[in-house]
């Protein structure tokens, strides 16, 4: 993981030194009428201790490479050779000192930017100055010099600090026939302290036998030791009387890695999104957006259809669209937008054979974790038999039945 940029952060005073002293001496090599200083006067005899942190880059001509590079900068890449291209460096190096020369090539003058580093999970931050300089042999040279301004934090920690996500490591205590039967925490940031209701200091190196938190519930441990046996991934609900929470389990040997995520919220959706959607007069399903299964089917789609809940289930759309509409039904679902509603009748077909028009309205959603479509259904079979008994009735004679005027 490397970010390169412009820096504009208080360097240490030894770095700020090296800085200016390579700054300095690049603008003093560049020469009346020349744009670029020439690699002898900048990079040559004079450079003393500054040279183990130099890397030279060779740009023109062909493939990027290294030339030169001192015994600092031989350590930062864990590489000693010269005369290597760029791609057989580590990938964060070559890519820190390839954005830096090029800045440096672009605007021909020194670039000075900072990259920051993964190193055994610590992250370092390294300042890189670029010099661009001419060669005799044409084409352009540029000097990187690379060093470290002290500035590093522990990756893992900055990730468990950045969520409001519990996050806890266990592990697990055996007996004396080597069976698990507890665990104890051993480590966990501030978002699992204020899930579980406790503080750091009394949830780190407890047992959870010995605890009064939700993961301490029997169910719980129970799924925790389980997972111990057979490896693997396992998501566990919690609920209690006032919040709802989601816990994600990956089992390595005796380690645990817990994500607790608070879903109150979502679990309160869900049961508003339930009561308006069983308890609707209308019918209505919810279908993938994909696959046009059907996902879910209200009381009162299950009563018109006649089709019973677990048969609606294992169908697709296409079930209950008359064969002579299935182009026409399929063409329509590869326009639907996030939202709609039919532009004209469509015929559905009921579990009986019968066939009833029907107007839909849909709204995109995510259901169970798949992308579908809430669609309401108005039948309107018994309306177009009433429109169509109106218009017969005003073109024939109420008695005879025959044609009147009206139609001629």
């Amino acid at each position: 993981m490397t970010a390169v940029r412009t820096n504009s952060e208080t360097l240490t005073t030894q770095l700020a030194a090296d800085l200016a002293i390579l700054q300095r001496k690049w603008q003093a090599a560049v020469q009346p009428g020349q744009t670029l200083p020439s690699y002898e006067e900048v990079m040559l005899g004079s450079l003393g201790r500054l040279a183990d942190h130099m890397v030279l880059l060779q740009l023109s001509g062909g493939e990027p490479g290294v030339s030169r590079t001192g015994r600092y900068v031989q350590q930062w890449l864990g590489d000693e050779r010269w005369d290597i291209s760029l791609d057989a460096l580590p990938p964060d190096c070559a890519t820190a000192l390839m954005q830096a020369a090029s800045g440096a090539q672009q605007n021909l003058r020194p670039y000075l930017g900072t990259a920051h580093f993964v190193r055994d999970g610590i992250v370092q931050k390294y300042v890189l100055l670029a010099l661009p300089t001419s060669s005799r042999w044409g084409g352009t040279l540029i000097g990187v010099y690379v060093n470290e301004d002290g500035f590093r934090y522990n990756l893992l920690d900055a990730i468990f600090s950045s969520t409001d996500d519990g996050i806890v490591s266990l592990t697990a205590i055996r007996d004396a026939d080597d069976r698990p039967f507890d665990f104890q925490i051993v480590h966990l940031n501030d978002g699992a302290s204020a899930l579980l209701r406790q503080p750091v200091e009394m949830l780190q190196w407890s047992r959870l036998s010995a605890g009064r938190h939700m993961l301490c519930e029997p169910a719980v441990v129970a799924r925790l030791l389980a997972l111990i046996d057979k490896g693997g991934q396992d998501t566990i609900a919690i609920d209690s009387d006032d919040r709802n929470l989601s816990l994600g389990a990956t089992a390595f040997g005796d380690i645990v890695s817990l994500t607790i995520s608070d879903i109150t919220s979502l679990k309160k959706r869900e049961e508003s999104f339930r009561l308006l959607f069983d308890g609707n007069p209308m019918p209505m399903w919810v279908f993938d957006a994909t696959t046009t299964e059907f996902l879910s089917v209200n009381d009162a789609a299950v009563q018109h259809y006649g089709y019973d809940r677990d048969a609606f289930l294992r169908m697709t759309l296409r079930e209950i669209w008359p064969r002579d509409e299935w182009a026409s039904h399929s063409h329509a679902l590869l326009h639907v937008g996030d939202s709609y509603q039919s532009g004209g009748n469509w015929r559905h077909i009921k579990a009986d054979g019968s066939e009833i028009q029907v107007l839909t309205f849909g709204r995109r959603v995510v259901f169970d974790g798949r992308d579908g479509f809430l669609v309401v259904v108005v039948d309107i079979t018994e309306r177009r038999k009433a429109e169509a008994k109106i218009a017969h009735m005003a073109h024939h004679d109420g008695l005879t039945n025959l044609p009147n005027r009206a139609l001629y």
